[in-house]
């Protein structure tokens, strides 16, 4: 969790050229052809693995050329070997490029970061996280595996009481909202990362519950560390709620507003912390490279096993 102090002079604008791509039909296109290609590349490697029965093209048994074309010649490990790997990264990378477009989608639709007011911070409810969990009623448990018997240790998962934040936060206007100049837009997010407060050591699976002055504590607790993690450098955190103008923008350098930069979508008035950036590059490579690997090893048995003798003729 982290907003840098920041300047309202900064607002600015940000897209990334890397994902100018239609990404809801990219997604439908890149699912589709999943499910295609887990239709069709076994149909396919099976007609030419059928269509070969262990032939060759005449030209690659005789003449000259044999011996340097016997690593092109049928073999039976080539379904181990191309056939079915090629035809799994196909598939996965085709399925990862559909990750890639719905991560891409979220990015372009948030075209907005740069300062947000935020107009108020409260505490959640109470919750359950992994990040409080303890194990209970732990046991050893015994199962066979092979000639011999194993054992495992099992638990059962209990969690603690623990808190988040709300922030509340608007944009809008000619400031906030290029697209839509006279909308104003407030979003309500759940602000995770540091400030996740445990309340108390309660363990709830037996009914135990935090005492309300520790729930009071912990609710401030989440509070001041959020603000503590906004102000960073600043002079003093106003006091909330606020009421938001858009026609007050982050350049006027009003007294007693704060801004954090976010990302927001002025479309469904959604706003993010962070955007799947990292996520949606690294997708789109490997994507990309799973479906070029996996296309040059299924074409490889195709050509070997059913193309090369369809072609130019089999052995007689």
């Amino acid at each position: 969790l982290s907003w840098p102090a920041m300047n309202p002079s900064t607002n600015e604008l940000e897209t990334d050229d890397d994902f100018i791509w239609p990404y809801d039909e990219g997604m439908k296109i890149f699912i589709t052809l999943t499910v295609l290609s887990a239709i069709l590349v076994p149909a396919v490697g099976y007609c030419c693995y059928s269509a070969a029965k262990d032939r060759d093209p005449k030209w690659m048994t005789s003449g000259i050329l044999e011996p340097s074309l016997r690593c092109c010649r049928h073999d039976k490990n080539d379904r181990a070997y191309c056939g079915v790997p090629g035809g799994i990264l196909i598939i996965c990378g085709l399925a990862t490029l559909a990750a890639w477009c719905s991560q891409a989608h979220t990015i372009q639709a948030h075209e907005y970061h740069g300062p947000m007011l935020v107009t108020n911070i409260e505490p959640t409810g109470i919750r359950q996280s992994s990040k409080y969990s303890y194990e209970y009623d732990c046991r050893q448990e015994s199962y066979k595996c092979g000639d011999r018997t194993c054992h495992r240790r099992t638990c059962l998962t209990g969690y603690y009481e623990s808190m988040l934040a709300y922030m509340s936060v608007a944009w809008g206007g000619p400031w906030g909202c290029v697209d839509h100049q006279h909308k104003s837009c407030a979003s309500r997010e759940e602000v995770a990362g540091d400030c996740h407060v445990k309340v108390c050591g309660a363990r709830t699976h037996s009914g135990a519950r935090c005492t309300d002055a520790e729930r009071d504590a912990a609710r401030a607790a989440v509070v001041q560390c959020v603000e503590d993690v906004m102000l960073q450098g600043a002079d003093a955190m106003p006091h909330l709620p606020v009421d938001f103008d858009v026609n007050v923008s982050p350049d006027d350098g009003a007294a007693n507003l704060f801004y954090a930069k976010m990302y927001g979508d002025c479309d469904v008035c959604s706003a993010m912390v962070s955007v799947p950036t990292g996520a949606a590059k690294r997708n789109r490579v490997a994507g990309f490279v799973c479906l070029w690997v996996g296309l040059g090893l299924f074409g490889l048995f195709v050509v070997k096993n059913g193309c090369l003798g369809m072609c130019c003729g089999w052995e007689g």
